[in-house]
């Protein structure tokens, strides 16, 4: 029992490795070789292992780690487009998460501003680009607020400390697509850091 709970270990770390595109090129023939006395390995993890293995999943894991590594946003915003539309690869699921993951990590910003540049620069501009947002964002004009708030693909966090002109509002944002429209809106309004300047590369499908 021992030896079989060993093996089954080992077996899900390959399919682990598998998917991160990590495993060794005898992934699959140890997969294969457990699964001849392992009926579990056998229906469960060598039919997964083989979807993973397909070329079209590991040259799309190879672009986006890719394009990680290189802080392309618009090329995961692109390749993420292609996946959603994507109706014939079955394990994009695992793509999609991964994605996700990256563009939270690499759109993750924080700024700090006067009540006064969000009471007459920023907060109508947001309110413009995204409507249902609206009637939040007004209450922060006559109140203070800790809100968070969440668009189609982005988490907005928003702190107004008052209604004086230099009361401090502070703006967390992360996500995708909106986190960079709302990051626009915010370097024509004059806020922003360094990074936020630098042109981004056009990814395929931006």
């Amino acid at each position: 029992v021992r030896d079989r709970f060993l093996l089954r270990k080992d077996a899900m770390d390959i399919v682990k490795d598998i998917k991160k595109g990590s495993a060794s090129k005898s992934a699959l023939e140890t997969l294969e070789a457990y699964a001849v006395n392992d009926l579990v390995v056998r229906i469960d993890y060598v039919p997964v292992a083989k979807v993973y293995l397909d070329d079209r999943y590991r040259d799309y894991l190879k672009r986006v780690e890719g394009a990680y590594e290189a802080r392309d946003i618009d090329a995961l915003l692109g390749m993420k487009r292609d996946l959603y539309n994507d109706t014939e690869m079955l394990n994009k699921g695992e793509l999609l998460t991964k994605i996700g993951i990256y563009l939270e990590t690499l759109t993750r910003s924080s700024y700090l501003f006067s009540f006064a540049k969000w009471r007459d620069q920023i907060w109508a501009e947001i309110a413009t680009e995204f409507h249902f947002l609206e009637p939040e964002l007004r209450k922060s004009l006559t109140s203070p607020m800790q809100k968070q708030m969440r668009t189609k693909d982005s988490t907005i966090e928003l702190s107004v400390t008052g209604r004086e002109d230099d009361s401090e509002v502070s703006l967390d944002i992360s996500g995708g697509n909106d986190a960079i429209t709302i990051k626009d809106i915010l370097v024509k309004a004059g806020v922003y850091h360094e990074e936020d300047l630098v042109p981004r590369k056009k990814g395929r499908g931006s």
